[in-house]
């Protein structure tokens, strides 16, 4: 390179180093930058929820209007590397539906980043937005929420389950059936 082009691209680099050395930010604020994913609308009332990843926790939010001030309603407060997906209000609006884990592989493990010793799955929750309490509905993903009801259709595999969000219950079977009914949910 001729020493003139070297000194006209030096001269051009100036005041991008410049810059960079006044409005530095470091490696750690660009990969911690929160991020807001997911919103969704209740069927009714003015309530919306969406998922929110900062700093790696990722948590379900909340907001009602007509004020629309945001607040977190889920408690995971560790950076452990489980995703929040697939929300869904009930029809009165009073609970949010979400899963939370990744998607299962070949082997049939879910994602577990952090290496924790209790292995991770991915589950379906509902979590009720004016108090904040959680109610794990069953190991699985594709909720459908019922219009009508407390009602919720997911599938832990093959097969169509459901649970209720009021009650104890443990989740049930929609029907036995050979094959891969789950598509049903996905709309397959």
């Amino acid at each position: 390179m001729k020493p003139s082009h070297l000194l006209a691209l030096l001269l051009c680099l100036l005041p991008c180093a410049v810059k960079s050395q006044n409005n530095s930010f470091t490696i750690e604020q660009v990969l911690s930058a929160p991020f807001p994913e997911s919103l969704v609308a209740a069927p009714k009332g003015q309530r919306i929820a969406w998922t929110f990843n900062a700093e790696g926790k990722r948590n379900v939010w909340f907001a009602e209007g007509p004020t629309f001030k945001a607040r977190q309603i889920t408690p995971y407060n560790q950076d452990d590397g489980q995703e929040i997906t697939q929300l869904s209000f009930t029809a009165d609006g009073r609970f949010v539906v979400y899963v939370r884990g990744g998607e299962p592989n070949s082997a049939g493990e879910s994602p577990n980043p952090t290496s924790n010793a209790e292995p991770a799955v991915q589950a379906v929750f509902a979590v009720e937005c004016d108090t904040g309490r959680i109610k794990a509905l069953g190991v699985g993903s594709e909720p459908k929420v019922s219009p009508l009801g407390d009602q919720v259709l997911f599938s832990p595999g093959s097969q169509i389950y459901f649970a209720s969000i009021l009650s104890n219950a443990k989740p049930l079977p929609l029907f036995i059936a050979r094959g891969e009914g789950a598509e049903l949910l996905c709309g397959g």
